[in-house]
């Protein structure tokens, strides 16, 4: 089976809406895709996770984040200069 990355800026300003606009996606991604599995979307993500950026300022946060997602595992978020990322590696 393979993988697809997903990346996305969100439009939340603090940590706490970041993670629930993180779940509302998956949720979306759900609802888009149906509960088939393999879609390689958000759909295939279980829950969030915070992760502190610590990176230096001109690393690529997409990379930085793809680097540190595992296969079938939660949607990772981090905040980068008060904007927040979601990355994550989705079964397809």
């Amino acid at each position: 089976m393979g993988c697809e990355y997903n990346f996305t800026a969100l439009d939340a300003k603090t940590r706490e809406p970041a993670m629930a606009e993180g779940l509302e996606l998956i949720e979306m991604a759900k609802y888009d895709h149906g509960h088939s599995g393999y879609t390689g979307s958000f759909a295939e993500c279980f829950g969030v996770e915070f992760v502190e950026f610590d990176g230096k300022l001109g690393d690529c946060v997409e990379t930085w984040l793809d680097e540190r997602c595992e296969k079938g595992g939660p949607m990772l978020i981090t905040e980068v200069n008060g904007l927040y990322w979601a990355g994550a590696l989705c079964a397809s």
